[in-house]
C-alpha cells in the first residue's frame, strides 16, 4: 500500500503510455497514476528519462503533439526531475549490461541508480528488469 511519504521513479515507458491514449500499455499505467495520486506519493523524473520520452514522441513516434505537451509541463513545473549527475552515471555502469539484452538500456540502469539513490519505494514501470536489481515495480506495492 502506497503512502504519501514514498518516491516513485518514472520510467520512459510509463511516460509514453500517459501520453498516448492509444498505447497498450495506457490503461494500466492511468490506472496506477490515480492510485499513486490518491496515496499522494512523490513521483520523481530522471532528466534523462524526460529527454529520452521527448525525442521518442519526437523521432520514433512521429507526435509532436505528446513532445510538445511534455515540454509544455517542464516549463509548467509539472514534473519534480532529478538530475542524471556524475554519481548516477557511475552507479548505471555498474548496473547495466552491455551484452544483455536490448531491451534493458542504458537509460533504464540510470532509472535504476535514481531510484536507489533516492531509496524509492519503487519504479513506475511496466518493465521487469528492474526486479532483477532489487527494485520493486509499483504496480507489486499497490
Amino acid at each position: 500500500m502506497l503512502r504519501s511519504s514514498d518516491i516513485i521513479v518514472v520510467d520512459t515507458d510509463v511516460m509514453i503510455a500517459l501520453f498516448s491514449p492509444h498505447d497498450a500499455l495506457a490503461p494500466d499505467a492511468s490506472a496506477l497514476l490515480k492510485t499513486i495520486g490518491a496515496a499522494q506519493a512523490t513521483l520523481i523524473y530522471p532528466s534523462t528519462t524526460i529527454a529520452e520520452t521527448v525525442t521518442t514522441f519526437q523521432r520514433k513516434l512521429n507526435d509532436k503533439a505528446a513532445a510538445a505537451q511534455i515540454v509544455q509541463g517542464i516549463r509548467a513545473k509539472d514534473f519534480i526531475i532529478e538530475i542524471v549527475d556524475q554519481s548516477i552515471i557511475d552507479v548505471a555502469s555498474a548496473l547495466f549490461d552491455p551484452q544483455g539484452s536490448k531491451q534493458n538500456t542504458f537509460f533504464d540502469a540510470i532509472v535504476a541508480a535514481v531510484a536507489q539513490k533516492l531509496n524509492a519505494t519503487a519504479v513506475f514501470s511496466f518493465d521487469g528488469w528492474y526486479e532483477k536489481v532489487g527494485l520493486r515495480l509499483v504496480a507489486s506495492v499497490v
